[in-house]
């Protein structure tokens, strides 16, 4: 076994996780994307996310097999060129939009909008005179 996963994603042309269960975030394509490789998902979950397919990846149908076999053919017949390419741009997708910092200050925007959405919402009483 594999102990070192850092050595099994750089010595492959392309990472493929072929679980045909959900999985609500899957951090495989962001460590696949870190080590600059090109990642095979699923069609489903948190892969839609993390993974732009034709750039960083691809996805298939879930339980399909010739789908798959697809998918594996395309990143295959990659020129050196084009893999490197996407490659390249599968780090850069992984670094401006899921770094802890990057996720922390996004997970705050949505608080600050909710935040402000919420005083704004929020009927101010009428003064009358009596």
């Amino acid at each position: 076994p594999i102990t070192d996963l850092s050595i099994a994603y750089q010595s492959a042309r392309c990472v493929v996780n072929a679980t045909l269960t959900s999985e609500a975030f899957g951090r495989i394509p962001l460590e696949a994307g870190a080590m600059s490789r090109l990642m095979i998902a699923p069609e489903h979950s948190g892969f839609l996310e993390t993974i732009i397919p034709g750039r960083t990846g691809w996805h298939f149908k879930p339980g399909n097999a010739l789908d798959l076999a697809n998918c594996i053919r395309q990143c295959l017949s990659l020129s050196d060129e084009e893999r490197q390419a996407r490659q390249e741009q599968a780090r850069q997708h992984v670094m401006e939009n899921f770094l802890v910092e990057h996720m922390h200050e996004k997970t705050f925007e949505v608080y600050r909008t909710a935040l402000i959405e919420n005083q704004h919402s929020k009927k101010k009483p009428i003064k009358t005179n009596v």
